[in-house]
C-alpha cells in the first residue's frame, strides 16, 4: 500500500510548490521457485505504483512529497508437479553355465571267455533273475557239454560215464541218485555240443502248471521232466532239485540238493 504524502506549511507569498513525484513503482515479485523435476512455477504479481504525493500549498520551495512504498512481494508460484519415475532398466544376463563334469572312466570290460578271476568286493554278489520274463530264459551258472541224446530246453539231465547228458529220470539209482544233474539250456541231438545249467534259475514252458510258490520240486519218473510230487514206487529216487519261485509263469531255482533216498 502508498503511504499519505505529508501536509507542507503554507509560505507568505510563495510559488506554488511543484507536484511531487509518483512514487516508485513497487518491485516486481519475485519467480516462484521451480519445482523438482516439473514445471516453473507462475511470476508474482507486479507491486502497484505508489500514489502521487499532493501538491503542496503557495508557499517557498515546498518539500517534494515522499516516495511512495514498495509494493508488497508477490505470491510464490505453486511448486510443479514431481516428474515421472524413470523406466525400469533391463535385467542383467545370466551367468554363463559351468562346464560340466569329467566322465567317470570306462569300467574294464571281460572278453567271452574270460581268462581272469572275477573278484567279487565285499557287499556284492550274483544276482538271479527270480522270474523270467518269457519261456526260455534262464540265469546262473553253466558248461558247455555233449548230448548223449536228444535234449531240449528245460530237460531234466545228468552226466553219464561217458561224458555225455542224458536224461534223468528217478526210476534208478544210476540215472537219478549219486550223479551230477542239470538242466538243458541249448537244445542238442546226440554226439553233438550243448549247454547245461548247473545252478541257477530257469523259465520253461514243459515244467508243471501252477506250482505251489516255495515248493520243493523232484526228479520225476518220466525220463527228462521234473515233478512238484515225490515219487513213490519201490526203488524210486527221491531226490530234490530246487524250489518253485513262481507259480506262474513257471520259474524255479535250480540247485539239486546232494542227498537222496531210495525207496523200499
Amino acid at each position: 500500500m502508498s503511504r499519505a504524502s505529508e501536509t507542507i506549511i503554507a509560505g507568505t507569498s510563495g510559488t506554488s510548490g511543484s507536484s511531487g513525484t509518483s512514487g516508485s513503482r513497487g518491485t516486481s515479485g519475485t519467480s516462484g521457485s521451480r519445482g523438482t523435476s516439473g514445471t516453473s512455477g507462475s511470476r508474482g504479481t507486479s507491486g502497484t505504483s505508489g500514489s502521487s504525493g499532493a501538491s503542496g500549498t503557495s508557499g517557498s520551495s515546498g518539500i517534494s512529497g515522499s516516495s511512495g512504498t514498495s509494493g508488497s512481494r508477490g505470491t510464490s508460484g505453486t511448486s510443479g508437479s514431481s516428474g515421472t519415475s524413470g523406466s525400469r532398466g533391463t535385467s542383467g544376463t545370466s551367468g554363463s553355465r559351468g562346464t560340466s563334469g569329467t566322465s567317470g572312466s570306462s569300467g574294464t570290460s571281460f572278453s567271452s571267455p574270460t581268462n581272469a578271476d572275477i573278484i567279487l568286493g565285499e557287499n556284492y554278489g550274483i544276482i538271479y533273475d527270480n522270474a523270467g520274463s518269457a519261456d526260455g530264459k534262464w540265469t546262473g551258472i553253466a558248461i558247455n557239454g555233449t548230448a548223449g541224446t536228444t535234449l531240449v530246453f528245460g530237460d531234466l539231465c545228468y552226466l553219464n560215464s561217458s561224458g555225455q547228458w542224458v536224461l534223468a529220470d528217478a526210476d534208478a539209482s544210476t540215472t537219478a541218485g549219486s550223479v551230477c544233474l542239470g538242466l538243458c539250456i541249448t537244445a542238442s541231438t546226440s554226439g553233438n555240443v550243448t549247454k547245461i545249467l548247473l545252478h541257477g534259475t530257469m523259465r520253461a514252458s514243459t515244467f508243471p502248471a501252477s506250482m505251489t510258490t516255495g515248493a520243493p520240486i523232484y526228479v520225476s519218473t518220466t525220463a527228462g521232466d521234473i515233478s512238484t510230487t515225490p515219487p513213490s514206487g519201490t526203488d524210486d529216487i527221491v531226490r530234490v532239485i530246487g524250489w518253485a519261485l513262481t507259480a506262474e509263469p513257471n520259474t524255479i531255482y535250480f540247485n539239486p540238493s546232494s542227498d537222496w533216498i531210495t525207496l523200499a
